[in-house]
């Protein structure tokens, strides 16, 4: 692969590589690269602690939009090549973990507060009643049974 380099989103006096490297004119080097949290590569730029998959995903992808997080498709925090990474939401995050095998999913009776057993959701589906009268029968509130008749809860279920 051949290295890019692209001016950092906001601080022009530096460039960011798709390898994840950060060169900053000023210094005239590489900057240094050190490990956030034990999860991300970051570095720093005018005394601001920056990650370096943010600074790739705002060079090469797009501007940081409102309300999104920068992901890795490949939950790889150390993959920060511009082909790996993508704006989301913190749900889409969620998926790719349970998805790629770094976070079990804990949908349904997985979930350690479950109350409910996939026979008694069944149940739930098949019987007649107001929602809050079936929430009183089956001990959860109406809203949770109002979910999974419309399959918005407990959607793996057939």
């Amino acid at each position: 692969m051949q290295e890019l380099w692209l001016p950092v989103h906001g601080y022009e006096a530096c460039l960011v590589s798709n390898v994840g490297r950060v060169y900053s004119h000023e210094y005239r080097r590489l900057l240094g690269l050190v490990l956030l949290d034990d999860r991300y590569v970051a570095t720093t730029i005018n005394r601001k602690i920056r990650k370096v998959h943010h600074l790739d995903a705002e060079a090469f992808i797009c501007p940081r939009p409102k309300g999104l997080f920068c992901l890795h498709k490949d939950d790889d925090k150390f993959n920060n090549t511009p082909e790996n990474l993508y704006w989301g939401t913190l749900s889409q995050n969620q998926r790719d973990c349970i998805k790629n095998g770094h976070r079990p999913n804990q949908a349904g009776q997985a979930n350690y507060n479950a109350k409910l057993t996939p026979d008694k959701v069944l149940a739930i589906r098949g019987a007649v009643g107001t929602y809050k009268e079936l929430g009183s029968q089956f001990n959860c509130h109406p809203m949770t049974i109002s979910l999974i008749k419309r399959r918005k809860l407990w959607a793996e279920l057939a």
